[in-house]
């Protein structure tokens, strides 16, 4: 990975706006900064005019030494607290104007912070969440694998389904596929939700609940790899689905192809949203959750797709689409895939799994 370059776009910005300083703190931002990729808590990171540092304890030395290059690696002293080392380093390289992103940290830290610097600390523009929405080369070939790991992971699965089974054993089924493909991780909490009940919650939690002939049932699933993640949601069901399940189906299905077909550069988060729910409005049924959203080192990043959202999509940008329709007492149903903008269009980076219905 090209840390280097991640940082010189953020510095640029930051100078554009007089910004002298800035202190990332969230663990996946500092992982895209520098590759540290120390537990949350244990380190920061200071992006400055003069010099670049990351400030941890003694445990995780070497491996910062190992996962970075450019940064200064500042150890915190005993008895003292990481916040008040990254105040007190501030003030001795002299920032100025310093900016945070005020809600990855708590009230303690802040105080912490500031107890320790004496320059002016303001909430920061999305220096970090801008540069990390457009992804490089590095990055697409990780998620192009975390996406086929998942995709052979859920046809492998799908032969293995069977009446009697519950929504925990085939998580189970499903996330081992993951490990034997060299997955390490998953890339969220997988759902598994079937029935009239349970699979008519959007983010059901597992039940022991075993499925059953008539059932619809929804798996939302992804994995990482090398840390980047992937996400796919499928519904199915077991044995023939009744007309009102079939319509729920072929609507949802209707509303990702309408948002698929407008998918390319320049195009804004809102008319994708408003392009799925016009098909979901107009069969009567409602969308309770916003159609998608970005993804990459976090499992939800910018951008998120929404009727409130202006952002216009660019070159690079990866994404899901997942319309859904929840209906208690019949089912739900969503159907997800990960797609990348290019230069002409959208490309599905999960095109292998059928959008029709399954019936097992």
């Amino acid at each position: 990975m090209n840390y280097g370059l991640r940082v010189q776009k953020i510095l640029g910005g930051m100078q554009q706006d007089g910004i002298d300083s800035l202190l990332v703190t969230q663990g996946t931002d500092i992982r895209y900064v520098s590759g540290f990729s120390g537990e949350a808590g244990v380190a920061v990171i200071i992006l400055s005019e003069s010099r670049n540092y990351l400030i941890t304890d003694g445990r995780f030395t070497s491996q910062a030494e190992q996962e970075t290059e450019g940064f200064e690696i500042v150890l915190i002293k005993s008895g003292h607290k990481l916040y008040e080392t990254a105040g007190g380093l501030l003030d001795e390289i002299g920032a100025r104007e310093i900016r945070i992103d005020i809600g990855q940290i708590s009230h303690a830290d802040y105080l912490e912070l500031e107890s320790h610097c004496h320059g002016n600390i303001q909430n920061m523009k999305p220096y970090i969440s801008d540069a990390r929405m457009v992804k490089d080369e590095e990055e697409l070939v990780l998620i192009r694998r975390a996406c086929d790991i998942t995709e052979q992971s859920f046809m492998v699965l799908l032969n293995q389904v069977q009446p009697g089974q519950s929504e925990k054993e085939i998580r189970n089924i499903l996330e081992n596929e993951f490990r034997r493909r060299g997955s390490l991780d998953v890339a969220f909490e997988t759902i598994v939700a079937s029935g009239p009940v349970n699979g008519a919650n959007p983010h059901a939690s597992l039940t022991d609940r075993t499925i059953r002939q008539g059932d619809m049932v929804t798996i939302d699933f992804g994995c990482k790899y090398e840390a980047y993640c992937s996400d796919i949601t499928r519904t199915f069901a077991l044995g023939k689905p009744s007309d009102e399940m079939i319509k729920i189906y072929n609507t949802v299905k209707a509303a990702k192809e309408a948002a698929e077909s407008i998918l390319k550069e320049g195009v804004s988060a809102r008319d994708v949203d408003l392009a799925v729910e016009a098909v979901i409005n107009g069969a009567g049924y409602h969308l309770p959750h916003g159609p998608g959203h970005g993804f990459g080192l976090d499992i939800h990043e910018n951008p998120f797709l929404s009727s409130r959202n202006e952002y216009r999509m660019k070159r690079n940008v990866v994404h899901t689409l997942e319309p859904g329709i929840y209906v208690q007492g019949i089912c739900g149903v969503r159907i997800e895939d990960d797609y990348l903008i290019t230069g002409d269009g959208a490309e599905c980076l999960t095109p292998n799994i059928t959008r029709d219905l399954i019936i097992l």
